[in-house]
């Protein structure tokens, strides 16, 4: 089910690479006298950004152009001690639970600066955490961790095993995520908010805006008024603070607003305004904002909120802006057209669900129902949610999925190709040895060209795929290609898939050789179930 997909949500991710040096590098003896090896990180930035289904809403990812001046990080011995004797799970814990460990630019590269705390003896290690900041201590990555709702996000969830031994040289590739203001859980950082430097009693915004020239929802430019005795009172508590934006038309994107407010009493109240600003694509008009009252408590219930922020709608058919249609939700949430949990969801459509509708995630999984495929399946100790639908499933055994992205763009004369124009994601079934066209549109008047074959066929239990392109002048900029096995029923194993993907092949002189791909990860038998994007280029290309 997925419902409400109107605004952009660009996740970039980013590899980080984790290096250490061997004795031969660094001769250093502890304190008693065993070598230790001094573990460095360096950061890989990835030209990558994607809209991403894995978000938990649908407000945007946005990204910080911050630099990045230092990282924290936990690890944890054989012995399942925390390094350094810091433990960020404890209660209480803060930045100094951490080691914190300061980065230079290293001629383009940013690279860990050197740190006692991490010079250590040989043995195995456990990556727990990993959180890059700036100098002025905004969270700007995050490493997501087993457990979370964006674990699927990235290959190599935490926590990531690191062997150090004389002679050992190891490079360890970290996936970070942008991080998402108070999505703690979603990342897997149950014990603790990531955003270490805390803003006591901290209130957060995000407005969606319904534009009648246009008829799109998007996030909104707005700002924010509070009072501490009546609308446009004499006690100030905010005036205009305003969120950030970025971009136009389809890609606009704007961020959550988040602001301190002073501890209420008991009996206390906020009033607050929220107004939409002009933005570059659409102009407000003079209606359109909405004020709300809050009390102490809604601002400590929004920290148990997912995602922690009020989320605002405004002149999409709201009396209120918070999605309640003809209902007065403020006096009586339980109206069928209500959202009291704020998931996008009304009540009446929570009653056709079988979901909570005091409870944004009924089912804890760390997904909200909104975007839940199973917003009511009960989570199991050890299931997995390899394609973060919000279907929790039993590992299967015998398989350990792999994915990787296609990188390599188009342009110029390099054209993107699938089996499918219009759906580059559609799975083909294979039943025997079978030859799929891989097809470019090169525009309006030659929209559909053949560009290439992909050979699929069984070579034992493994899946053999051959990509070709027929003619000479044709060169294969980079690929993706995504396997599935069957069960006994014949059905696609959803959460069992093998990928492989190269990007900026530098092609020879004349004619490109056929490029075999191997898929050996599990005993196939037909059916098979495959997806196949690439890049091909008319002519030579380097990367």
């Amino acid at each position: 089910m997925k419902i409400f997909k109107h605004s952009i949500a660009f996740l970039a991710v980013f590899a980080l690479l984790f290096t250490s040096c061997s004795k031969e590098e660094t001769d250093v003896a502890g304190a008693d006298g065993q070598d230790t090896f001094q573990l460095q990180f360096g950061t890989l930035l990835n030209d990558f950004a994607k809209q991403s289904k894995d978000h938990l809403s649908d407000d945007p990812v946005v990204c910080s152009d911050a630099a990045p001046s230092y990282v924290l990080v936990a690890l944890t011995n054989s012995d399942d001690e925390w390094v350094g004797g810091m433990n960020p799970e404890a209660d209480g814990a803060d930045a100094s639970d951490f080691i914190k460990v300061n980065l230079k630019d290293n001629n383009g590269s940013w690279e860990t600066e050197y740190s006692d705390v991490l010079g250590l003896p040989a043995g195995t290690y456990q990556l727990q955490y990993f959180i890059v900041y700036s100098a002025d201590d905004e969270v700007l990555w995050v490493a997501p961790r087993e457990g979370g709702a964006y674990a699927s996000s990235v290959m190599d969830p935490l926590p990531q095993e690191i062997m150090l031994g004389a002679g050992t040289k190891p490079y360890v590739e970290v996936d970070v995520l942008c991080y998402v203001p108070r999505m703690e859980d979603a990342f897997g950082y149950i014990f603790f908010d990531i955003n270490l430097i805390r803003i006591t009693n901290n209130y957060c915004v995000f407005v969606n805006y319904c534009y009648d020239e246009t008829g799109r929802e998007y996030p909104a430019n707005f700002q924010v008024d509070v009072w501490g005795d009546a609308y446009d009172g004499t006690n100030v508590i905010v005036d205009g603070a305003m969120n950030s934006v970025s971009g136009e038309g389809n890609a606009f994107a704007a961020t959550v607003l988040c602001f301190p407010l002073p501890p209420l009493g008991e009996d206390g109240m906020y009033y607050v305004r929220v107004t939409v600003l002009d933005a570059g694509a659409y102009i407000a008009g003079a209606s359109d904002f909405v004020e709300y009252t809050i009390t102490q408590a809604d601002i400590d219930a929004q920290l148990l909120d997912t995602p922690r922020y009020e989320h605002v709608r405004i002149n999409c058919g709201d009396d209120n802006g918070n999605g309640n249609g003809g209902d007065n939700c403020e006096t009586d949430p339980t109206g069928p057209q209500c959202d009291p949990d704020g998931d996008n969801l009304t009540n009446e459509e929570e009653e056709e669900l079988g979901t909570n509708p005091n409870d944004p995630d009924t089912d804890d999984d760390g997904k909200n129902d909104d975007v839940d495929d199973c917003p009511i399946t009960t989570v199991l100790t050890g299931q997995v949610d390899p394609d973060g639908d919000g279907c929790w499933t039993d590992p299967i055994v015998g398989c350990t999925p792999t994915d990787c992205e296609l990188t390599s763009t188009s342009g110029g004369n390099c054209y993107d190709v699938s089996v499918d124009l219009a759906d580059s994601s559609i799975v083909y079934t294979i039943t025997g040895e079978t030859d799929l066209e891989l097809r470019g549109d090169k525009g309006q008047l030659d929209p559909d060209v053949l560009f290439g074959i992909a050979n699929v066929v069984l070579d034992g239990t493994n899946v053999q795929v051959t990509l070709d392109t027929p003619n000479v002048i044709d060169r294969i900029k980079g690929y993706r290609v995504k396997i599935w096995p069957s069960d006994e029923s014949d059905a696609r194993i959803v959460e069992c898939f093998h990928t492989l993907c190269d990007n900026e092949i530098v092609a020879p002189s004349g004619n490109q050789l056929a490029i075999p791909l191997t898929f050996s990860d599990y005993e196939y038998t037909y059916p098979v179930f495959i997806t196949i994007e690439a890049v091909i280029c008319e002519d030579i290309v380097g990367p």
